[in-house]
């Protein structure tokens, strides 16, 4: 009888260890963390208008953009304040799992290969590849880009579709600036950039003009904008989609990409 109490006192501990357990691992998922802790930490890259792009009116440097307003409302709805982390675009992926920051917010296209190390929520913008280059240049088979130089920022989906092409060579920088320049020095015959991003800059450079072509991998015709999120985050991800839902019912995301996009064409007249 002593030995049967023994094993069931044991039993009891391990049960309510567990249970204390379970508990404490409730409490430790990202989105619990964030709202301890009062601020959301959001990874991003710079020179991506209308993305995130900088205000230096007035002689400030105020980090502004589609994503940026995105960005802090969803502070908003969590309640918490927002912290911006400016990095290379390339190294957002990494720094998300090494837990610099909580959430990416940049533009970013979900792709299988972007999932062997982060999660995704659902898009909230809709976006195509296309190629830039001097007016008068008809480019819209992937054919025609045979022999010839593009140039990419590093990192990103335009990046894996240029290297599928065959028989070109590609370059691959930094930044969306970095680009634009190695495009009109003549150092690339095109640059190959989401539309979204090409609109801003042709309308800088008017000698310039994009289109969309046939030949690029099915996948990467469609450049959906997600929040990157590190991986296994379920109560984050449904929490960060249900924003982006209330968004999309209201038509505000739609507003803050317009407001966006204006702004930039006021900063750059």
């Amino acid at each position: 009888m002593k030995k049967f109490i023994k094993v069931f006192g044991v039993l009891l501990l391990l049960i309510g260890f567990s249970a204390c357990g379970g508990a404490q691992d409730q409490g430790n998922d990202l989105l619990s963390k964030i709202k301890e802790k009062g601020t959301i930490v959001i990874g991003t890259n710079s020179g991506y208008p209308p993305y995130e792009f900088y205000d230096t009116t007035n002689n400030q440097k105020k980090l502004v953009g589609y994503d940026v307003d995105l960005g802090n409302y969803i502070g908003e709805k969590l309640g918490v304040k927002v912290e911006w982390v400016d990095i290379d675009f390339d190294a957002l992926t990494g720094s998300l799992q090494t837990g610099k920051f909580d959430i990416i917010l940049a533009g970013m296209v979900d792709t299988l290969e972007r999932r062997k190390s982060i999660d995704f929520t659902e898009a909230y913008y809709q976006s195509k590849t296309v190629v830039i280059s001097k007016k008068g240049v008809d480019i819209n088979d992937a054919i025609q880009l045979n022999g010839k130089t593009i140039v990419v920022q590093m990192g990103t989906t335009q990046a894996d579709a240029a290297k599928a092409v065959e028989g070109a060579k590609v370059l691959e920088l930094p930044s969306v600036s970095d680009t634009v320049a190695a495009l009109t020095s003549g150092k690339a015959d095109v640059l190959m950039i989401a539309e979204v991003s090409a609109k801003n800059i042709v309308a800088q450079y008017p000698n310039y003009s994009y289109q969309a072509i046939k030949g690029i991998k099915d996948v990467l015709l469609e450049d959906g904008a997600s929040i990157g999120i590190p991986q296994n985050e379920t109560a984050l991800k449904n929490e960060l989609d249900n924003i982006i839902k209330e968004l999309k019912a209201s038509n505000k995301l739609d507003e803050m990409f317009n407001t966006n996009v204006k702004l930039y064409d006021s900063l750059n007249k």
